[in-house]
């Protein structure tokens, strides 16, 4: 860089010591002086198209993408018959990308055909439509072309570490380890290519999360949570898997006690591409007033995210009911049959779908089905909001007992804005924020307003280690009572255990 500022002192605002000068200072990720130095490239018509580019690079950057855009529709605006050959395709790549960055597929895919219509299949506009197809999460399609570049240019870094990104979508992890090193060995040590291999190793790597709470409500239960879950991959492919619960849960008013504690294992198998096979078991020991006894408890499901856009569970669960003393003397048992589904699509709707089907030992069983129907409206961070749906029904109603209604309806919409932890770098916050309101319906009687509202603040002290605190309430009826407020608090501590995967994966030192 001072090298580069020297050279600004003898040649003032020459256009190619500002172009690499920038382009250090990005490679640095120091955004703001690159934004700053894009702007003095501004002399000739040619410079302000180069400084168009570059300013648009660096909003994308700092996730302004509508800016981005509008920067390299200036550049493209500006272009002429005089314009440089390569400043143009610069400008037709830019503006192509921005298009991705917005979301505006269509847009983006007539330019690139419009474009290999004049200038053929082009690596650079393979790497374009290749681009384009991650984000539509045509993943396949992607790797085709990628694997048509490295045919002609096996150097070609963004033929091996986009190949590396799209083999990682398909769940084709080895492979994908594989390209980001083969990248590795013809860039050494470059920045991009070392960041998706540490990013890959996070996924692997053992990691344990410590949740202790604290929960009331206005019938005078109150409880005392800690909830410990452990990961363990032993290969890109099987992962073992530990929990351990304990609860303690009173009403004083009641003079009411019960403690329990819950240990399980479990694996997950990944045994084809994005298609998992995960098992959990273990037993509940429950130590109340007047009764005490174990039981054992299981949840397995099948989950699928084959389907492009599209995910599926499919699992049982076993379980204790634990939400009050009264309900723990009861030594009342679920088995429930469940369904998940969730399709996203490459216009900013989404759609969530869960059914359980439970059945008790007291003679008892439950439909539950709750459907969400939601539009993403930013990306970083991420903001949606929606329209959610729930519907209850139990075969017998023992409402002295716990909340069974034969019908119950609820209805609300709702935002979240949410600042993920998968997001961004250490000494940095995150954040998730959710509120709704709308109407219950509990069997024929009138509508009653309801609301729910949940937040969290944490802070990533390092890539290894992240602690949140939240907070939640709500006063929609759940399966346990109706007409009630519910307030939980508490904090969670994530700590990946080792700086590295257990196993072996494929290195270039």
């Amino acid at each position: 860089m001072q090298l580069l500022k020297d050279n600004l002192i003898f040649l003032e605002y020459d256009t190619e010591t500002l172009q690499v000068l920038a382009n250090t200072y990005l490679i640095a990720t120091q955004v703001d002086s690159a934004l700053i130095t894009y702007e003095k490239i501004n002399r000739t018509k040619t410079d302000s198209i180069i400084s168009f580019n570059g300013i648009s690079l660096v909003q994308h950057l700092q996730g302004k993408e509508k800016t981005a855009l509008r920067f390299s529709e200036k550049a493209m605006s500006t272009l002429n018959t005089t314009t440089p050959k390569n400043i143009e395709q610069q400008s037709v790549e830019r503006n192509i990308q921005a298009l991705i960055w917005n979301s505006k597929y269509k847009e983006a895919e007539t330019l690139i055909n419009s474009q290999i219509e004049r200038f053929g299949t082009e690596n650079w506009l393979l790497a374009l439509r290749a681009t384009l197809n991650i984000y539509k999460s045509n993943f396949k399609k992607s790797i085709n072309d990628y694997n048509q570049i490295l045919a002609t240019e096996s150097t070609s870094f963004d033929g091996n570490l986009g190949k590396s990104n799209a083999q990682k979508a398909i769940g084709n992890y080895k492979a994908a380890y594989a390209s980001a090193n083969r990248t590795l060995e013809i860039y050494k040590n470059q920045k991009d290519a070392l960041q998706f291999i540490k990013t890959l190793d996070q996924q692997f790597t053992p990691v344990t999360t410590v949740k202790p709470s604290y929960s009331f409500d206005n019938g005078d239960n109150e409880a005392y949570n800690l909830d410990v879950n452990l990961i363990v991959p032993v290969s890109t492919k099987l992962s073992l898997l530990g929990n351990y619960n304990y609860r303690d849960t009173f009403n004083d008013q009641l003079s009411s006690q019960a403690m329990t504690q819950l240990f399980q294992i479990g694996a997950a198998y990944e045994f084809l591409p994005n298609i998992k096979l995960k098992g959990i078991a273990g037993i509940n020991s429950i130590n109340a007033d007047n009764n005490n006894y174990e039981e054992l408890t299981t949840d397995i499901s099948l989950q699928i995210k084959y389907i492009k856009l599209q995910s599926i569970d499919i699992g049982f669960k076993r379980n204790v009911e634990s939400f009050n003393t009264a309900l723990l003397e009861r030594q009342l048992v679920q088995s429930n049959f469940y369904v998940n589904y969730n399709l996203s699509t490459n216009f900013n709707l989404g759609w969530f779908t869960q059914y359980f089907y439970t059945s008790q030992n007291d003679g008892n069983s439950r439909n539950l089905l709750f459907t969400s129907l939601y539009y993403n409206f930013l990306k970083k961070p991420s903001l949606k909001a929606g329209l959610n749906y729930q519907y209850i029904t139990f075969e017998n109603q023992v409402p002295t007992v716990y909340f069974s209604p034969s019908r119950f309806n609820a209805v609300e919409i709702f935002f979240n804005l949410n600042r993920s932890l998968d997001s961004i770098k250490k000494n940095q916050w995150y954040y998730d924020l959710s509120a709704a309101t709308g109407y219950q319906f509990i069997e024929s009687n009138g509508r009653q307003s309801t609301y729910r509202l949940q937040a969290s603040l944490g802070y990533k002290f390092s890539d290894r280690t992240a602690l949140d605190i939240y907070g939640q309430q709500s006063n929609i009826a759940s399966t346990t009572a109706a007409g009630f407020t519910f307030t939980e608090v508490g904090f969670k501590f994530k700590w990946l255990l080792s700086s590295k995967p257990l196993f072996e994966t494929i290195r270039v030192e």
